[in-house]
């Protein structure tokens, strides 16, 4: 009788200590799954990557390559302008130098050199991993360094433009550096927090919860920093007296609009905000080429003159 009372508690015990390792080995696997599609944002193997600007794309322009901090390869675009000023132009994810072409060839009609970068995992430049700028920050600084050296250009006069991801980063080089004269951020992410949380808003099959924490500690452990010192929002204020103009439009498919007003809060000094209701994710410039045209040039006219 005895044996028999004992069995089922014993039952019982078996059955929790499955369904434990059930548990935690969906979990496991999950966790898998999600640290798998979050290093798709880091991971870029050259045979996937974009073509980058070429030299024929602007006439009077030369190849360079510069070498990075760590060693690799930097590819960029160099034209020269004659008005003293030089503008830093840096492409989004997953894209290449060749998209900012339009803005090359708009600044430089304006007077101005510009410098069009593949950012590392990008188009011809070297790595397989973008690291959303612990390193591209030092990127920009070794680029800055070498068109300074220009004899057209005035170490004074120089601002950077960015689109989506090269937004994110020209604010947060920005933000570290006091040689930077003025930033233009175009769809710019305002954190990474907010970035992985509309990333799995898109995603339908992933719940947010614990979605968004296995992204947060895979980016972490991968890129071996706090998210907030690489995130726009909390960096943005260090540029401050410096002049910031933000882009957004009012149908971003890629990044929460209002994101643009975060940032404008976060700055402090409030920046210049140009928010088009009807935008898109960085199509200011071919959607409203003569609106983007007064606004942006004239916004550097102003800050390097």
């Amino acid at each position: 009788m005895m044996q028999n009372r004992k069995k089922p508690a014993y039952i019982i015990r078996l059955v929790c200590v499955c369904a434990a390792f059930i548990l935690l080995g969906s979990l496991a696997a999950y966790a898998w799954i999600v640290f798998s599609i979050q290093g798709q944002m880091l991971d870029s193997p050259a045979r996937q990557r974009k073509p980058s600007l070429a030299a024929s794309d602007l006439p009077g322009s030369r190849i360079v390559s510069i070498r990075a901090e760590d060693g690799i390869p930097l590819y960029a675009v160099y034209l020269p302008g004659h008005n003293q000023a030089g503008v830093m132009l840096i492409h989004g994810y997953q894209s290449s130098s060749k998209e900012m072409l339009e803005a090359a060839r708009l600044f430089n009609r304006h007077g101005y050199s510009v410098i069009v970068p593949d950012l590392r995992a990008h188009g011809q430049s070297g790595g397989e991993v973008a690291t959303w700028g612990v390193k591209e920050v030092g990127d920009l600084e070794t680029l800055r360094l070498w068109l300074v050296q220009q004899p057209e250009i005035n170490p004074a006069r120089v601002g950077i433009l960015g689109n989506s991801m090269g937004a994110g980063l020209s604010l947060l080089y920005t933000a570290k550096t006091d040689k930077i004269a003025a930033v233009v951020a175009v769809s710019p992410y305002d954190s990474l927090e907010n970035l992985f949380s509309d990333t799995i808003s898109n995603n339908p099959s992933l719940p947010m919860f614990p979605t968004l924490f296995l992204y947060e500690l895979s980016m972490t452990l991968r890129v071996g920093t706090n998210l907030d010192s690489i995130s726009p929002l909390h960096q943005i204020s260090r540029i401050t007296p410096r002049p910031v103009f933000i882009l957004m439009g009012g149908h971003d498919d890629h990044l929460d609009p209002q994101g643009a007003y975060r940032l404008s809060h976060a700055a402090g000094d409030a920046p210049r905000v140009w928010f088009e209701p009807d935008g898109g994710h960085c199509d200011m410039i071919t959607r409203w080429p003569q609106k983007y045209e007064d606004r942006v040039i004239g916004f550097f006219d102003a800050a390097l003159e």
